[in-house]
């Protein structure tokens, strides 16, 4: 029975943090909080008790990113290089790291970002935090997985072309997901609807890597008015 909760919750929180970013695919800081902080709003009433961890999800929202310092491993678990993979395109690339690292070697998947297989061990971790009752664990993880889902959303964490620095637009990721987010933060709004069961959240997130055919749009916006 608690594994089916836990399922359940967290495939409601991957859905969450998936849809806020309908407004804007970006994520500074700020929206990282925002993101976390909303994504309750989302939850239908049988859920009410993770309103008790509104403060910690947002105040936690940015765990990972301060982890890139001292963490090994921790900086390539926050995009994918997802265009470097024709097979992306085609529909047929691998969705596992061991089916990945078999086909492209472990220092292409590594160098190209895990994202995908961070949320799925993030995944892992809430569904042991929970049946273990530890409930410090539980929020980091779940905190953690918002923070990830956020940045597959961004187009800049989904590129090889991350910063423009193969067409001449040094700076434009902090330019897109720190600068312009900044100025347009209070427009920000949830997106609206309930969150819905996600039974295969690894899928979900190949899905939302779609965000990916966003990049060279903000690449040519980034000509037109430097975003």
């Amino acid at each position: 029975m608690i594994r089916r909760f836990l399922r359940l919750s967290l495939s409601i929180l991957v859905v969450v943090s998936v849809t806020i970013p309908a407004l804007a695919h970006a994520y500074g800081s700020s929206v990282h909080r925002l993101v976390n902080r909303s994504a309750l709003l989302h939850l239908p009433p049988s859920f009410g008790g993770f309103a008790q961890w509104a403060t910690d999800l947002e105040d936690l929202s940015t765990a990972a990113d301060e982890r890139k310092c001292c963490v090994s491993g921790e900086s390539i678990k926050h995009y994918i290089d997802i265009d470097d993979y024709p097979e992306f395109f085609a529909g047929t690339l691998p969705q596992t790291y061991s089916a990945m690292v078999s086909q492209y070697g472990q220092s292409r998947v590594d160098g190209n970002g895990t994202v995908p297989w961070a949320i799925e061990a993030s995944y892992q971790s809430l569904l042991a935090a929970f049946q273990n009752q530890d409930w410090t664990a539980a929020v980091a993880a779940a905190a953690d997985i918002g923070h990830y889902v956020a940045d597959t959303h961004n187009p800049m964490h989904l590129t090889v072309n991350y910063n423009g620095q193969l067409t001449g637009q040094n700076g434009i990721h902090s330019r897109f997901e720190s600068q312009m987010t900044g100025r347009h933060l209070a427009e920000l709004e949830p997106a609206p609807g309930m969150a819905a069961l996600i039974m295969d959240p690894l899928a979900a997130v190949y899905m939302s890597s779609d965000t990916q055919i966003l990049a060279p749009v903000f690449h040519g916006s980034d000509d037109l008015t430097g975003i």
